[in-house]
């Protein structure tokens, strides 16, 4: 049985909600860091990788270098970021 990851699959489903429009940038923006602050010591123990692969793709390469981006333009990089970490959890780290 697989490993269960209660910790990743939030911040997951977290970015999926604003990706697909479910939730608005404003609420994204505020809530990232926070979620990952909160969850970061859960997510290294659930799959220490994936935890760094997230903070790296989705907070450094995404949402703190979008500030001053368009809103369409920011959730394309966002998805554009997600897609690269769903990939390389798909493909495999090594």
């Amino acid at each position: 049985m697989a490993k269960k990851k209660p910790n990743i699959d939030f911040m997951m489903e977290y970015v999926e909600d604003y990706i697909s429009g479910r939730m608005e940038r404003m609420f994204f923006d505020m809530d990232i860091h926070y979620h990952i602050i909160n969850r970061w010591d859960k997510m290294e123990l659930e799959d220490r990788d994936i935890a760094d692969s997230f903070n790296y793709y989705i907070c450094e390469c995404g949402a703190d270098v979008g500030d001053d981006l368009s809103d369409a333009k920011y959730k394309q990089l966002i998805k554009r970021q997600y897609k690269k970490l769903t990939t390389l959890i798909e493909e495999g780290f090594w």
